[in-house]
């Protein structure tokens, strides 16, 4: 919102100032404003020749390189607010310290309204509040009234928090001859932390995931979430109460140019606030205010999670690229040879190994080490302990590699190549999904022909209804915001697995926002950025386990289902029933051998029993 500087003079002849005191206190206001240009507002044209002289003599007098003085009259000034324009940081004087009329609505009209600094001078006996009468100065508008006490000039600072309320007066400084201009004001925000229980009206909607609202009958008692708490802090340090209504849809600018929804409540200025959360558009910057940022966000195209990844064997061999794969069996099949050589020698030439092992004994021997498997005998040459510890470190590094990327493959089971499409253009191509929001893109407005507008009945009304769809029909794809995605899956709303298409991903900025042009704006801005600087808004964002989303893609990871692990269990029942299997036809062998050998015993004793 645009500052505006002004200090307002209303000259009237006759001052009981000095002129040269008036005017050094107009110049220390100006230089502390920064002000580049100084307005002279009068109250009528008709004065008399000795006003004009008078006026005319202040201007030749106001006049510095860096100061443009120049007057204009109340009448003016209400009809034509483009006078403003004329320079970016403004100062102008009333001048009522020889003869004053009370100052009201009608006089001013809009124009104490409009974010301005005023300076106005009244007699030193005169009364403040009969000076200004029923003018309302809001509390985002500096207004500062000069006054003469002794040889000093005192400046208070006054304004209203609500038209209807009393005013409220400050002092903010203190000019002399000799010290100039003492100011011990502090800034506006900070001397505005008080609204002295002003009630605020306040539109909340059951559709918003960041407000919780509870009920008493028809009546709102009151409203949680994180937009809630953040509310009702904001009720607590600036001393003021909140009236709440409920309005169902955000407002979206209707075909005559005309807003529904709590846009419109606001514009017609039936409420103060939204405490929704708004997504940052120029349409709306246009008819509403923006408080400070309080979440950021993306909005992606969601889809149904198809089956998993790639539910077949060849699955568990995905971690390692078949180059690796080749490197394993040959590093195994050396280390193999090294240790069956080892051992060889070292039983037949340094006599260190009780026994020889055979190469098929090696073999199984590494292939333990690389499953980190321990062996039943502890070598005793050095040349078979470093085979053991090279083939032991190696299993643990490709173990450890190995099984990372397989949880990391069986808990995220998309890849971007899996999808059926990567972004809008390719959902336009692929006319066998459906998809349920628009935009003023031309690939978006192609989208909204073809699937929005023929079914606008059909559209979900709310963010869980939506995903309620997207789950219920595998061709349905839903555009929302991922802080509701995950909002909304970490309440299990969402009973399925979805993705989201990676070039869809476009970054939003949500808040509240306050009617145009309100006076309190401001001061709400100022309390959010010290909750945000202090930690506030992190705190209640942990409460409720809500962090900014700005990754560009959505990746959940999803609990291993039972057919991804299928191919394991099969190896698994496959080997359970091969080693059975082997067992049972040793077990025959055996006994068969047993059987032959015994039955050959027996006949070789046969003949010598009958001699």
């Amino acid at each position: 919102m645009l500052k505006a500087y002004f200090l307002l003079i209303i000259m009237k002849f006759g001052s009981c100032y000095k002129t040269q005191q008036t005017i050094n206190v107009i110049f220390s206001v100006q230089r502390h404003f920064m002000s580049e240009c100084v307005f002279i507002m009068r109250l009528h044209g008709d004065a008399g020749l000795g006003y004009i002289q008078s006026l005319t003599e202040l201007q030749k007098q106001l006049v510095e390189p860096c100061v443009r003085p120049s007057s204009i009259q109340f009448e003016t000034a209400r009809s034509n607010l483009n006078y403003s324009q004329l320079c970016s940081r403004r100062l102008h004087v009333i001048d009522m310290s020889s003869e004053w009329i009370p100052i009201t609505t009608e006089v001013v009209g809009d124009l104490i309204g409009a974010k301005a600094r005023w300076l106005l001078f009244i007699p030193e006996n005169s009364n403040l509040k009969d000076v200004l009468g029923d003018v309302n100065i809001p509390p985002d508008c500096e207004f500062l009234v000069a006054q003469k006490s002794g040889e000093a000039v005192e400046l208070v600072e006054v304004y209203r928090v609500h038209a209807t309320f009393s005013l409220q007066v400050h002092r903010v400084g203190n000019w002399s001859h000799d010290k100039g201009l003492q100011w011990m004001g502090t800034s506006l925000q900070k001397k505005r932390q008080n609204l002295h229980g002003l009630t605020l009206r306040a539109l909340v909607s059951e559709k918003s995931l960041m407000t919780d609202i509870l009920k008493k009958g028809k009546d709102i008692q009151e409203v949680g979430g994180l937009f809630g708490e953040i509310w009702s802090t904001l009720e607590q340090r600036l001393n003021f109460i909140s009236k709440f209504n409920e309005e169902d849809d955000w407002g979206i600018r209707l075909t005559d140019g005309s807003w529904n929804g709590m846009i419109a409540k606001l514009i017609k200025n039936d409420a103060e606030v939204a405490l929704a959360d708004f997504h940052m558009s120029v349409e709306r910057l246009d008819v509403a205010d923006f408080l400070f940022t309080l979440q950021t966000t993306s909005d992606v195209l969601f889809m149904q999670q198809q089956g998993s990844y790639k539910l077949n064997g060849t699955m568990y061999l995905e971690p390692f690229k078949w180059q690796l794969w080749w490197a394993v069996v040959a590093a195994m099949l050396l280390l193999t040879f090294a240790l069956w050589v080892c051992y060889d020698k070292g039983q037949s030439c340094v006599n260190t190994e009780p026994r020889h092992q055979s190469l098929s004994e090696s073999l199984l021997t590494v292939f333990g080490s690389f499953c980190t498997q321990g062996n039943e005998t502890t070598p005793n040459s050095w040349s078979c302990l470093t085979v053991f510890l090279t083939a032991y470190l190696t299993g643990v590094v490709l173990l450890a590699a190995y099984s990372g990327t397989l949880a990391s493959f069986l808990a995220v089971q998309k890849s971007d190549d899996d999808l059926p499409f990567k972004d809008f253009q390719g959902l336009l191509s692929d006319a066998s999904y459906r998809m349920g929001v628009d935009s003023s893109d031309q690939v978006m407005r192609q989208l909204y022909k073809r699937d929005i507008e023929p079914k606008l009945d059909s559209l979900p009304r709310s963010a869980a209804e939506g995903f309620e769809m997207l789950c219920a029909d595998p061709r349905y794809t839903f555009l929302e915001s991922a802080l509701y995605y995950r909002t909304l899956k970490s309440q299990n709303f969402i009973h399925c697995d979805v993705i989201g298409a990676p070039g869809t991903n476009m970054k939003e900025s949500a808040s509240m926002i306050v009617r145009k042009e309100s006076p309190y704006v401001k001061l709400l801005d100022y309390n959010l950025l010290e909750m945000f600087s202090t930690g506030i808004l992190s705190k209640l964002k942990s409460k409720y386990n809500l962090k900014d989303s700005q990754t560009d893609k959505v990746r959940e990871v999803h609990a291993v289902r039972f057919e991804t692990v299928l191919p394991l269990i099969r190896l698994l029942v496959i080997g359970i029933f091969l080693s059975t299997t082997s067992l049972l036809a040793e077990c025959a062998v055996s006994r068969l051998l047993r059987h032959r050998t015994t039955d050959g015993a027996n006949g070789i004793r046969s003949p010598m029993l009958n001699e």
